[in-house]
């Protein structure tokens, strides 16, 4: 119930990468229900202190692609 940025929520995601790691952990938003933005509900992720770059390129995509197969060559 708290307004983005959901400073209470930046912990537990820490907690979940480090006990996951984050290539096995996958963002993704459900916009058919009320709340943020997708542009609030991205920014969120990126704004969590201790994700570092490399993280958070496997949370927003790199993970899900490998999973699926659809890796980009390189």
């Amino acid at each position: 119930d708290e307004p983005f940025p959901f400073p209470s929520l930046h912990d537990p995601l820490r907690r979940v990468v480090a006990a996951f790691g984050p290539e096995r952990v996958f963002w993704g938003s459900d916009m058919s229900r009320h709340g943020p933005s997708y542009r609030e509900a991205l920014a969120w992720v990126r704004e969590v202190d201790g994700l570092g770059d490399d993280a958070l390129a496997w949370v927003l995509g790199r993970g899900i692609r490998r999973w699926l197969g659809l890796e980009r060559p390189g």
